[in-house]
């Protein structure tokens, strides 16, 4: 059982150099209240980690640079939305981003291999990450169970 709010945390500090360095905004809210899942907590960061690695590669040529994350709690559902300031996926493309080795970056700048891993790392977690093709800017939603919290005292799951 692991902290959501954690792994955001952990995921901030992961990029944190490469936002200052191009003047980035990355919002990350406290969550309303303790969220757990269970899971693998390096896997569950790769996942955030490519998600605003990509992020950071579709904005750092605008003039408006951020990535924002939105947590919206259900009964069972963790559904955590990263949003960026990218004008979004065409819908040419939106059937084969999550395909292995499809890319959309220069040559030399990416394997096309991110979201295909997330999508397997998320799925073998009971949930799903997906675009979301409704929203005006790109954004993606890694959804997943919600557990009770871990015992006090209790270690966290090695990760």
């Amino acid at each position: 059982v692991v902290s959501l709010q954690v792994i955001l945390d952990q995921c901030r500090d992961i990029c944190q150099n490469r936002l200052k360095l191009h003047n980035i905004e990355l919002r990350i809210p406290e969550l309303p209240e303790e969220v757990w899942t269970r899971g693998r907590e390096v896997q569950l960061c790769q996942v955030l980690v490519n998600l605003f690695n990509n992020s950071l590669d579709a904005v750092e040529p605008l003039p408006q640079k951020w990535i924002h994350v939105r947590c919206a709690l259900e009964q069972d559902w963790i559904n955590l939305y990263v949003t960026d300031s990218g004008p979004g996926i065409s819908p040419e493309l939106r059937n084969r981003i999550m395909d292995p080795f499809f890319t959309t970056k220069e040559v030399n700048r990416g394997t096309g291999l991110g979201l295909s891993i997330s999508k397997t790392i998320v799925s073998e977690h009971g949930g799903e990450l997906f675009l979301v093709p409704e929203e005006a800017h790109t954004t993606f939603c890694m959804r997943l169970r919600r557990s009770a919290p871990r015992p006090e005292g209790r270690p966290a799951a090695p990760s």
